[in-house]
């Protein structure tokens, strides 16, 4: 008896350890051999399977079954619409005050194998008045036919590398210089874009003078600081079929490109009227006046206008 009771102890500490290993590797444990070839499968023609040894299962209430009115329309998830045959949510741009604008720069390059989904995004972006949205493709990593890069679009992804201590990659978003998220990830972007409300740009008005090219921007008593003004030009859509690189063969347009910058100064902080003279290419869809912290990078003023 004592020798039985041992024996029936053993198995049982096997048997757990066993159990437990399994749960371990996230795998159930193992079903005795013996037990699963004394299972019929399904009754004998004509006959009704035998219960008595069935093992007993907790029985389910039967789930309430709610009859709709034919006069009830059921509303159908939206589909999403599509930019370069991706699908792409519609992000909602969070409301500013009007006085106050974001800034959206996407650091993003033709060769890059996960940058289609975060340019056709970019879509969604182009015609909402509080938002200023830039596409600045890096020259570090490119196609080599057709490139729409710039050497400044690497100058500034660096800047911010250096300010946000994130490493550069593609496809990067950067808003209002001070946030940073991965461009494809469409539930981040959104979430980023509401954190960034915070931090929003003051708005600038940006006016054309007199004659072609002759431009103004008022800048307001700020505070007292080091600032930056940079002038962004970008073009209207580039529909481009990408030759090489990770999406040879795509058909792809590109919104927002930046296709040109001046760097207007210095700025104390101390109210002026600026008056610069830019001269937009003929593919030009406008420009951004951007204002930066000279050490942050964070853009604190800011303007576009759209030819």
């Amino acid at each position: 008896m004592v020798r039985f009771i041992l024996f029936s102890i053993m198995c049982g500490i096997f048997l757990l350890i066993g159990a437990q290993a399994s749960w371990a590797k996230d795998v159930p444990p193992p079903v005795p051999v013996d037990a699963v070839k004394s299972e019929s499968l399904a009754p004998p023609p004509g006959q009704r399977a035998s219960t008595s040894n069935a093992p007993k299962y907790p029985v389910a209430r039967p789930t309430r079954v709610f009859s709709i009115p034919q006069s009830t329309t059921i509303p159908r998830p939206s589909k999403k619409p599509k930019y370069n045959g991706i699908e792409v949510a519609s992000l909602s741009i969070p409301s500013v005050s009007k006085d106050k604008i974001m800034i959206l720069e996407l650091f993003s390059s033709q060769a890059c194998p996960f940058c289609p989904k975060a340019d056709s995004m970019m879509a969604g972006f182009i015609d909402k008045p509080d938002l200023i949205a830039l596409s600045c493709h890096v020259d570090y990593f490119d196609v080599k036919k057709g490139s729409l890069s710039l050497p400044i679009c690497s100058s500034r992804q660096i800047a911010y590398e250096g300010v946000l201590g994130l490493p550069k990659y593609t496809p990067q978003i950067v808003l209002n210089g001070a946030h940073d998220v991965v461009g494809y990830k469409q539930d981040e972007v959104r979430g980023t874009m509401q954190a960034a409300q915070e931090t929003a740009a003051q708005r600038l008005k940006v006016k054309l003078g007199q004659k072609e090219g002759d431009f103004s921007v008022q800048l307001p008593d700020f505070q007292k600081g080091r600032y930056k003004i940079w002038v962004l030009a970008y073009d209207a859509a580039h529909q481009v079929d990408v030759k090489d690189g990770a999406n040879a063969g795509k058909a792809m347009t590109y919104y927002n490109v930046v296709s040109d910058t001046e760097y207007l100064g210095p700025w104390d902080g101390q109210a002026n009227n600026l008056s610069f003279d830019l001269k937009l290419k003929a593919a030009a869809k406008g420009f951004a006046v951007l204002v930066q912290e000279e050490i942050s990078s964070r853009i604190v003023l800011a303007g576009k206008f759209i030819k």
